[in-house]
């Protein structure tokens, strides 16, 4: 497992950090990446992988990795040590972006320069940032475009342990037939699917509102709470009183699958620059493993634009 984390750090900081240093300026166009130093930021406490020597130093079978790439490639690596929260807070997020340009060998992003960027958004998001670009085939931002996505809510609802019945706890949830639809679309028992949630005291459920065809965000929170406690009760045969409830509301966040769609994004992706790539729930798979795919398939994308380290 720490073998694991320290890789994402890695993998998440080449990727996704500012290859500059100082004030971050960014190279003249057409200026060789070689020039600006690869950040990478690790644990200061993670032997074997990471840490500081005796002297304050980085060390370790990470920092030795990165040093000879860096020999091998003649591109310099500036080191930061920190810690896990030091770590991410590294990362810029909240930012919004609204130019993706070409930049020399690599792309510039908000003014900055990047090797190279993975664009892990909503895909008519993708489009817009990519359809100023020259370099892109006619047609490939208009499919990106043209994927359309649809509202859900989910209701979280507390309930007694004391109201739930015995006959339910080998359940982790049902989903909801579509002729037999109302705004209710499936309901997850959470604390039965997750173990860290179950307290003994309260069994938590998601319920799931609207779908493509299905609108919910135009009502009012009170009308979704009331549509999950009395749809759910009805479903599984009980007057549910919940201690406790949150409305969560998902714009576009249901990305919707059209007949032929993995054919057109195979090749959008197929046709996009070295160095640029796709990851989510928009492209080749909507659930969580296969968006954890998407996302190393498009690590894996990146990485191969990247120099290779010579024989």
């Amino acid at each position: 497992m720490r073998f694991a984390f320290a890789a994402l750090v890695i993998a998440i900081l080449v990727i996704g950090l500012p290859m500059s240093s100082g004030a971050q300026v960014p190279p003249a166009e057409g200026a060789s990446s070689q020039a600006v130093p690869l950040r990478i930021t690790v644990s200061r406490d993670d032997p074997p992988f990471s840490q500081e020597d005796v002297t304050g130093e980085p060390a370790g079978m990470f920092i030795d990795l990165w040093t000879l790439w860096s020999q091998k490639t003649g591109r310099r690596v500036d080191f930061r040590m920190g810690t896990w929260n030091e770590t991410l807070d590294a990362l810029r997020t909240g930012a919004a972006v609204s130019e993706l340009a070409r930049d020399g060998h690599g792309w510039r992003v908000e003014g900055e320069h990047f090797d190279a960027v993975v664009l892990a958004c909503p895909a008519p998001a993708a489009a817009a940032l990519l359809a100023p670009l020259d370099c892109l085939p006619v047609g490939v931002a208009d499919t990106l475009a043209a994927v359309p996505a649809a509202d859900v809510a989910m209701v979280t609802l507390a309930v007694d342990v004391a109201d739930w019945p015995e006959h339910l706890l080998p359940y982790s949830g049902y989903l909801v037939p579509k002729p037999q639809q109302r705004r209710v679309t499936a309901a997850s028992f959470g604390s039965q699917k997750w173990a860290h949630w179950a307290d003994g005291r309260q069994v938590i459920l998601r319920v799931s509102l609207g779908r493509d065809g299905l609108p919910v965000l135009h009502l009012s929170d009170e009308q979704l709470l009331a549509a999950a406690v009395e749809e759910t009760g009805h479903h599984l045969g009980l007057d549910l009183q919940p201690r406790h409830a949150r409305v969560s509301r998902w714009a576009g966040a249901f990305p919707q699958y059209r007949p032929h769609h993995a054919t057109r994004i195979e090749a959008a992706m197929a046709a996009l620059p070295r160095g640029l790539a796709l990851a989510g729930a928009g492209y080749l798979g909507i659930g969580v493993p296969a968006c954890i795919r998407s996302a190393e398939n498009a690590a894996g994308a990146v990485s191969a634009a990247l120099r290779a380290v010579p024989e």
